[in-house]
């Protein structure tokens, strides 16, 4: 995060908790812990209606298993200026 500026995440996780918070009719909140800072820091990334921030989605090659292959992940990079240290 430091060396970047961004938040890396799984944007599948950021479809999966944008669907549970349509559902639920509740905002979809981001929580992280850095451990090295001893810090809580937290971002709305949506509610019911959808995303409410700004990120980049890119997609990378990964191994797909611990026994090998390819695959391909989307992740998003979200800006760590929209956290807010909770």
């Amino acid at each position: 995060m430091e060396r970047y500026g961004t938040y890396l995440i799984s944007y599948d996780k950021i479809l999966n908790g944008i669907e549970i918070s349509r559902v639920m009719c509740v905002p979809f909140i981001l929580i992280v812990y850095l451990i090295k800072d001893g810090v809580v820091i937290g971002i709305e990334l949506g509610d019911e209606y959808g995303v409410a921030v700004p990120m980049e989605i890119k997609e990378t090659r990964t191994q797909k298993s611990i026994d090998g292959g390819e695959a391909i992940r989307r992740n998003a990079y979200i800006d760590i200026e929209k956290f807010h240290i909770l």
